[in-house]
């Protein structure tokens, strides 16, 4: 199969299941408009297989249909954000050895840090920033939901993306799609 198209389809499939995921079955917080997003794991697993491009259009174009039907209109400041956690977690996969199989724990921590440090770039950083630049949110409010977004959707990507990828890494797979 082409190699373009096939990382077409693997990316159409973890959008659909960020998707699903993100607009069903988030779990909700006591803070206003936010919950823990499952979908968070789906983007770290899906960059951390199949790379940087795949785990940038993943969060992109995820997140940007949940937006999209969800009512409240589309918030790019976030949108990119995602776009940026999933290409920042597909270049870190790149540069860990993940061939090793079993999966080592210094591999497993150092991967679990890179994407922390990702994730409090993305959701502490560059969408509260833009909510200030383009949407003239309120200075304290942007960086608090800055704080809360990092904190869950970074948990609910190490806490079940990590899982997820060591799993599979454990499993017998020689001629799956995770092997391409």
């Amino acid at each position: 199969m082409n190699k373009h198209l096939y990382l077409m389809i693997v990316t159409a499939l973890g959008t659909a299941m960020f998707f699903v995921i993100g607009k069903f079955v988030a779990i909700p917080t006591p803070i206003p408009n936010f919950s823990l997003f499952l979908q968070y794991a789906v983007l770290v697993v899906f960059s951390f297989y199949f790379g940087p491009i795949v785990g940038m259009g993943i969060g992109f174009l995820g997140h940007l249909l949940i937006d999209l039907l969800s009512g409240y209109g589309l918030w790019f400041s976030w949108i990119v954000s995602s776009g940026v956690f999933g290409l920042l977690v597909g270049l870190t996969s790149k540069i860990i050895n993940k061939y090793t199989n079993p999966f080592k724990a210094t591999s497993m921590l150092l991967f679990s840090l890179f994407a922390t440090i990702a994730g409090a770039l993305c959701w502490m950083v560059i969408a509260p920033s833009g909510d200030l630049l383009f949407y003239q949110e309120a200075y304290n409010v942007v960086f608090i939901e800055g704080i809360v977004a990092f904190a869950t959707n970074v948990a609910s990507s190490l806490l079940i993306g990590i899982p997820i990828i060591y799993g599979l890494m454990r499993l017998p797979l020689r001629h799956s799609v995770l092997n391409k």
